[in-house]
Parts: C-alpha cells; sequence; structure tokens
C-alpha cells in the first residue's frame, strides 16, 4: 500500500491481485495473477534461473526487467 500511494503522485495506474478484495481501497482488483499481469503488465528483478533472463520475457512492451541488486549494496551484510 505504501508503494502504491507513493505511485499515486505519478499518476501511475494501480491495480493489484491479493487473496480477498481489499474494500478499502479504490485500486483495481484482479481475482487472479495472471489476469493482472495482462492488463497491468510487469515489474520483474528475480528470475528462476538467475542471472537469466527468460528469453519470452525479453520482448514484452508490459514488461520491465531489472537484475536483483538488493543484495549488492553496501549496506548489505
Amino acid at each position: 500500500m505504501a508503494i502504491a500511494k507513493r505511485a499515486e503522485a505519478f499518476s501511475c495506474p494501480i491495480s493489484y491481485h491479493s487473496r480477498t478484495e481489499k474494500p478499502e481501497t479504490e485500486y483495481k482488483y484482479y481475482p487472479n495473477v495472471v489476469e493482472l499481469a495482462a492488463n497491468g503488465g510487469a515489474g520483474l528483478d528475480v528470475f528462476e534461473h538467475k542471472p537469466e533472463v527468460p528469453e519470452e520475457h525479453s520482448g514484452l512492451d508490459n514488461v520491465v526487467l531489472l537484475p536483483h541488486v538488493g543484495s549488492g549494496t553496501v549496506e548489505t551484510p
């Protein structure tokens, strides 16, 4: 929710999937993750066989790919 609130400041459309719909939010709810990805796109940073990126993801216009860099920070012990 905190990230969604920040994204609102940039006029980003916010959609989500969860086990249950959250009535306290006005964000678009999708009952399954496949439908969400087909309509809201995806930002992916973790892959099954990292660092290899599945070839089928690289040509999609609604997908942003980024290597998982969280563990590469100076602050990470």
